[in-house]
């Protein structure tokens, strides 16, 4: 998944949602479906609990991660200790309302203070149980991860974007600049997943290049959406068929509508569409 192909020239950054077979044209009269989850860094801090209540839920999810110890590391690779009480500083600053260099200075004589918090403890508590007896991924518990500038919603069905992938981005800037023409071109994110490898594309490329992120499953489509609109780029939607290869002039893009101020397009379709 997420893999970056360039070609003809054409415009900039939207939403489509098509899918295809064997090169036949196929109308669908589908739309992405609007995400219903909410990230909880994203989430209004509407729950009050006091000082000595978080203290106290804080010792216990600590106790919990000191308890792997090395176990999961040396059974399969997985987090350790040291790994999940720094994924539980995230969690804590997701969270509630606080950074955690602010949640260490808090003291038990302060135990009536009222602190706010995006979820309820009960709603942590069994978060943080996934991640630790469940072995949930983390950014599926919290609902996001870090990748570039971004911050990417994501959810169980989508991939986690990974690191190593950032690197990609890089790649192309590199081609860039020895090829500038390539910043005119088309660009196809097959099998977008987050959308993160057209959000860095959108971020590189100039206003003449248009981004397809293109992914089979509707899932991914509703996060990528979710994830451009959250960083302002515009979103478009569309459940007719495009034929890559015929949409090398302007003139076929305008029969169907396309607009090109914007940059980044989400549709539905697979490696073999």
């Amino acid at each position: 998944r997420g893999g970056i192909t360039s070609s003809y020239p054409v415009s900039h950054l939207k939403i489509l949602h098509c899918s295809t077979s064997a090169g036949v044209e196929r109308h669908h009269h589908h739309s992405i479906p609007q995400i219903s989850f909410t990230p909880l860094f994203e989430r209004s801090p509407t729950h009050n609990y006091t000082v000595g209540e978080i203290l106290s839920w804080t010792t216990w999810a600590q106790s919990m991660a000191t308890a792997v110890g090395k176990k999961y590391m040396e059974a399969d690779g997985g987090p350790t200790s040291e790994e999940l009480m720094k994924e539980l500083e995230w969690m804590i600053e997701d969270g509630f309302s606080m950074k955690w260099r602010e949640m260490k200075t808090l003291h038990i004589t302060q135990e009536n203070e009222i602190i706010q918090s995006r979820a309820m403890l009960e709603e942590m508590s069994l978060l943080w149980s996934q991640r630790v007896k469940e072995r949930r991924p983390f950014q599926y518990v919290v609902g996001c991860a870090h990748w570039r500038e971004y911050v990417l919603c994501v959810k169980e069905g989508v991939l986690i974007p990974r690191p190593e992938t950032e690197q990609m981005i890089d790649i192309v800037q590199e081609v860039l600049s020895s090829n500038p023409c390539l910043g005119k071109g088309l660009w196809l994110d097959l099998g977008t997943g987050s959308g993160a490898l057209a959000m860095g594309l959108g971020h590189l490329l100039n206003l003449e290049s248009l981004i397809f992120a293109v992914d089979i499953s509707l899932d991914a489509l509703s996060v990528a959406s979710l994830n451009v609109r959250r960083y302002g780029l515009q979103v478009w939607t569309c459940d007719d068929f495009f034929m890559f290869p015929v949409l090398k002039t302007n003139v076929y893009a305008s029969h169907f509508g396309l607009e090109f101020q914007n940059k980044v397009k989400v549709m539905q379709g697979s490696w073999f569409s």
